[in-house]
């Protein structure tokens, strides 16, 4: 997974943290996904994995949200409509209201439909702002897909999300990122797909205790490794 310089593990272990209270799941799947290994491979969930879940939950919430500037406390945002910083999810907001205006008869039909065009350019750097910083997901998922598809199902359900394009697209067999630039058609859409995966990586994340142990054992290393990518 691509990584940038200076991940802040203090935000990653509140991510964490925040959640342990109750594992959200508890089944034989993710029993056995956890720290499982075989011999000394891992074959499941490891602590260099909950590393990765943990940095890429933290980079969903910033794409969604932006990131506080901790010295002016100024929100920084990641993407930019018409010259002005704006997150996904404005973005989302945005096109949602577009597409009201679309229905209403004493719009400019023409001009509405002209900004939401304009609405794709940012919506393709949203998208390939992802895909660099899921590969190492995706490639990690694969290992595990029926496991991870499972656990998607029950998490769709119990979370109510039972039309998530999440598990459509964990369904898809080696060619995840395709799929993803097929499926993303919208800033709403993206937003409801990332929101979505930010959710169940946070509920995963909570219930894999070994995994986390290793993590906190291994973090500098993981650090080290992640600075230099």
């Amino acid at each position: 997974m691509v990584q940038k310089s200076l991940i802040t593990f203090t935000i990653l272990l509140g991510l964490y943290t925040t959640t342990t209270t109750k594992p959200f799941f508890d089944n034989d799947i993710i029993r056995l996904l956890d720290g499982m290994r075989i011999g000394s491979a891992n074959a499941g969930i490891c602590g260099k994995d909950m590393h990765d879940y943990l940095w890429l939950i933290n980079e969903i919430r910033i794409m969604q949200d932006g990131m506080q500037n901790r010295k002016t406390s100024a929100v920084v945002k990641r993407y930019r409509h018409r010259g002005i910083p704006c997150t996904l999810r404005e973005l989302a907001e945005h096109e949602s209201r577009l597409q009201e205006d679309l229905r209403d008869p004493w719009k400019d039909h023409d001009s509405v439909l002209a900004e939401i065009n304009e609405l794709r350019h940012p919506l393709a750097e949203v998208k390939e702002d992802f895909i660099r910083k899921a590969g190492g997901f995706v490639q990690q998922i694969r290992l595990t897909k029926r496991f991870i598809v499972e656990l998607i199902e029950e998490w769709a359900s119990r979370r109510h999300r039972d039309d998530t394009l999440l598990l459509e697209w964990a369904k898809v067999a080696d060619k995840e990122i395709e799929a993803f630039r097929e499926m993303a058609t919208s800033n709403t859409i993206l937003n409801e797909f990332l929101g979505d995966l930010r959710q169940f990586l946070t509920d995963m994340a909570s219930s894999c205790p070994k995994a986390f142990q290793e993590f906190l054992e291994h973090k500098a290393e993981y650090t080290k490794a992640a600075n230099k990518s």
